[in-house]
């Protein structure tokens, strides 16, 4: 076992070590400088300003060496950094030498405030020589080699220690909900041991996700004013689809691409917005197992893990079911019209949805048959531009002739909803009306069309 002994040694009597890991190997002490400076860049002036406000981290020891050189002086083989913070802090006009005047300022400022209480030893731990102290450099800068080293915290760790501090991790609380109150099997609660708190914290982070799930945060709390049988599958879907890696970070990321996703969400994921509020609750608070509320005639119950259940396909509120989620690229004023599409509830606005849904069919038929080449002409109508593209899928194989019969039904139909009669009817014609549920079932017969040109 290597030898070495714990020793208070003089600020000035430590010198950076030019052979530094982090940069090439130089010479002097002024160039070693420069380059921690130009290195670490704003890191540095954290650290310094870290050390003005705490002091010196007492659980990490610099590790030194004698010089052969100079008598009495010792070189850091770790906590160069340190070192060349404290140099900067005691000197800020060396700052000049890697940064520019607003951050050579701000080494100015923070020196100012050190000189009142300046460092004037460090404790070190001195070995003999540089190979004696090479396996405890390794193992504090190259991972945790499989125990050995340090081992750092995940997320969940970190939001568990945020919490005895006080700080409070909005994602923890809600992966605690749930872990705690839902009716998960012995695998779904596995799956909770390593979720990624980051998207969980990235969907409950969004303002918009939070109101559609009937969540807010308050001073760090995730609270609620509705009953927990109301949020209980919606939280419960969101992080099993983390948890188990239905979702990605990329499916997340983005805003839109948030909104999206909680299009997935179906009406029994979601709180119902006739529900009766009561007094607003911290959700950390439910400690018992929650049951859903019971469920709208019609629905299949979702299972605990957040499968989606499948509605009757004229029970739900909106044209296109929040299961059906089209990946709609470079077209952006169709995208528009298919989320505006998603949002809107098919009662009382039969009018607008009828003609829309028209503008969607039309543009999405257009849009295709431009990117497969497929020869339309000025004057065809939009049956036969559907009909062109239902050819290309069949013969592409992208589409069955059973699975395009619905399609080829609807064209041939005269009062279909995509007939030519029946779209100019509902755009001219003051005495018909278009009705919620055949609206709905022509969507259901176009889905996989729509899904085919959009893939």
């Amino acid at each position: 076992m290597d030898t070495y002994t714990i020793q208070e040694i003089e600020v000035d009597k430590l010198l950076l070590d030019v052979r530094n890991p982090r940069h090439n190997i130089l010479e002097k002490q002024s160039e070693t400088l420069a380059e921690i400076m130009l290195n670490q860049r704003g890191k540095l002036l954290k650290l310094a300003k870290d050390i003005v406000d705490f002091g010196i981290n007492p659980s990490d020891l610099n590790i030194v060496i004698p010089t052969k050189i100079d008598s009495g002086k010792f070189v850091v083989l770790e906590g160069n950094r340190r070192l060349a913070a404290i140099q900067l802090l005691c000197d800020p006009n060396l700052a000049a030498l890697g940064y520019n005047t607003k951050n050579s300022n701000a080494f100015k400022l923070h020196s100012e405030r050190y000189k009142k209480s300046p460092i004037d030893r460090l404790r070190c731990v001195v070995f003999g020589q540089r190979d004696d102290a090479n396996h405890w450099i390794e193992l504090r800068h190259t991972g945790e080699n499989e125990g050995r080293g340090v081992v750092g915290w995940g997320a969940k760790e970190k939001a568990r220690f945020n919490e005895l501090l006080g700080k409070h991790s909005s994602a923890l609380q809600v992966l605690e909900f749930v872990r705690r109150n839902s009716n998960l099997s012995g695998e779904e609660k596995a799956a909770l041991k390593t979720p990624n708190l980051t998207s969980i914290q990235r969907l409950v982070g969004d303002p918009d996700v939070r109101e559609s799930l009937g969540i807010d945060i308050t001073d760090g709390y995730v609270t609620t004013n509705l009953p927990p049988e109301e949020i209980i599958n919606g939280l419960t879907k969101l992080v099993m689809d983390i948890a188990t890696q239905r979702k990605s970070v990329d499916d997340i990321r983005h805003k839109a691409n948030r909104a999206d996703y909680i299009y997935e969400f179906t009406e029994e994921c979601l709180p119902d917005t006739n529900a009766t509020p009561v007094e607003t609750w911290k959700i950390q608070s439910q400690t018992s197992p929650v049951k859903p509320r019971v469920l709208p005639s019609g629905m299949i119950s979702i299972a605990a893990a957040g499968k989606k259940s499948v509605p009757l396909s004229t029970s739900r509120l909106t044209l296109i079911p929040s299961s059906c989620v089209l990946k709609i690229k470079n077209a952006i004023r169709i995208n528009k019209i298919y989320k505006e599409l998603r949002g809107l509830e098919v009662k009382g606005f039969e009018n607008a949805c009828a003609i829309t849904f028209r503008v969607f069919l039309e543009l999405s038929v257009e849009n295709y048959a431009r990117a497969k080449n497929i020869i339309c002409h000025e004057k065809d109508s939009l049956v036969n531009k559907i009909d062109k593209v239902a050819k290309y899928m069949e013969s592409n194989k992208l589409m069955s002739k059973d699975e395009l019969k619905p399609i080829r039904v609807a064209c041939s139909t005269p009062d279909n909803l995509v007939s030519t009669h029946t779209l100019n009817a509902y755009v001219h014609n003051p005495n018909l009306s278009p009705k919620a549920d055949n609206l709905k079932l022509t969507w259901d017969d176009f889905e996989k069309y729509f899904k085919t040109m959009w893939s």
